[in-house]
Protein backbone atom coordinates (compact mmCIF):
# COMPACT_ATOMS: atom_id res chain seq x y z
CA UNK A 1 0.00 0.00 0.00
CA UNK A 2 2.97 2.78 0.56
CA UNK A 3 4.72 2.03 -2.41
CA UNK A 4 1.34 2.38 -4.50
CA UNK A 5 1.13 5.85 -2.37
CA UNK A 6 4.81 6.85 -3.28
CA UNK A 7 4.07 5.36 -7.27
CA UNK A 8 1.12 7.79 -7.77
CA UNK A 9 2.92 11.09 -6.17
CA UNK A 10 5.81 10.20 -8.83
CA UNK A 11 3.46 9.44 -11.57
CA UNK A 12 2.39 12.99 -10.84
CA UNK A 13 5.39 14.65 -10.68
CA UNK A 14 6.42 12.79 -13.56
CA UNK A 15 3.58 13.76 -15.59
CA UNK A 16 5.01 17.73 -14.88
CA UNK A 17 8.32 16.81 -15.43
CA UNK A 18 7.58 15.76 -18.64
CA UNK A 19 5.22 18.54 -19.81
CA UNK A 20 8.23 20.81 -18.85
CA UNK A 21 11.28 19.04 -20.07
CA UNK A 22 9.73 16.24 -22.81
CA UNK A 23 12.04 13.89 -20.55
CA UNK A 24 11.16 10.96 -17.79
CA UNK A 25 13.17 11.35 -14.96
CA UNK A 26 15.36 8.16 -14.75
CA UNK A 27 15.11 7.52 -11.24
CA UNK A 28 11.53 8.11 -11.27
CA UNK A 29 11.27 5.69 -14.39
CA UNK A 30 13.77 2.71 -12.62
CA UNK A 31 11.29 2.82 -9.71
CA UNK A 32 8.30 2.28 -11.95
CA UNK A 33 9.51 -0.55 -13.82
CA UNK A 34 10.48 -2.15 -10.15
CA UNK A 35 7.47 -1.46 -8.98
CA UNK A 36 5.91 -3.38 -11.97
CA UNK A 37 8.20 -6.16 -12.01
CA UNK A 38 7.47 -6.79 -8.21
CA UNK A 39 3.79 -6.42 -8.96
CA UNK A 40 4.05 -9.40 -12.04
CA UNK A 41 6.50 -11.64 -9.63
CA UNK A 42 3.80 -11.70 -6.65
CA UNK A 43 1.20 -11.84 -9.29
CA UNK A 44 2.81 -14.82 -10.96
CA UNK A 45 2.79 -16.61 -7.17
CA UNK A 46 -0.68 -15.64 -6.27
CA UNK A 47 -2.17 -17.17 -9.46
CA UNK A 48 -0.04 -19.70 -9.63
CA UNK A 49 1.96 -19.06 -12.93
CA UNK A 50 4.89 -20.01 -11.51
CA UNK A 51 6.45 -21.94 -8.50
CA UNK A 52 8.36 -21.23 -5.73
CA UNK A 53 8.19 -17.61 -3.28
CA UNK A 54 8.68 -14.57 -4.69
CA UNK A 55 11.67 -12.88 -4.38
CA UNK A 56 11.75 -10.05 -1.73
CA UNK A 57 12.93 -6.46 -2.75
CA UNK A 58 12.36 -4.59 -5.69
CA UNK A 59 15.67 -4.83 -7.98
CA UNK A 60 15.86 -9.05 -7.10
CA UNK A 61 15.98 -10.88 -10.60
CA UNK A 62 13.37 -13.74 -10.91
CA UNK A 63 14.32 -16.93 -13.02
CA UNK A 64 10.52 -17.31 -14.14
CA UNK A 65 8.95 -13.94 -14.40
CA UNK A 66 10.75 -11.26 -16.58
CA UNK A 67 9.55 -7.54 -17.56
CA UNK A 68 11.54 -5.15 -19.60
CA UNK A 69 10.62 -1.92 -20.29
CA UNK A 70 12.90 0.25 -22.87
CA UNK A 71 13.79 3.83 -21.54
CA UNK A 72 11.94 6.39 -23.54
CA UNK A 73 14.80 9.09 -24.21
CA UNK A 74 12.59 11.67 -25.52
CA UNK A 75 8.44 12.21 -25.11
CA UNK A 76 6.07 14.29 -26.75
CA UNK A 77 4.60 17.33 -25.04
CA UNK A 78 1.62 17.01 -27.27
CA UNK A 79 1.08 13.67 -26.84
CA UNK A 80 0.91 14.54 -23.31
CA UNK A 81 -1.42 16.90 -23.54
CA UNK A 82 -3.68 14.62 -25.62
CA UNK A 83 -3.81 11.93 -23.46
CA UNK A 84 -4.72 14.05 -20.56
CA UNK A 85 -7.36 15.63 -22.52
CA UNK A 86 -9.09 12.72 -24.03
CA UNK A 87 -8.63 10.85 -20.49
CA UNK A 88 -10.52 13.93 -18.55
CA UNK A 89 -13.55 13.18 -21.21
CA UNK A 90 -13.29 9.27 -20.99
CA UNK A 91 -13.48 9.18 -17.21
CA UNK A 92 -16.11 12.49 -17.68
CA UNK A 93 -18.74 11.17 -19.88
CA UNK A 94 -19.54 8.04 -18.95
Amino acid sequence: MFLSIVQNILIFISWWAVLFTAKYPRSFFDFQVSIFQWTIRLAARIYNLSDGYPAFGMTVQDKYTELTIPYPETLSRSILLLRTFFGFIYVIIP
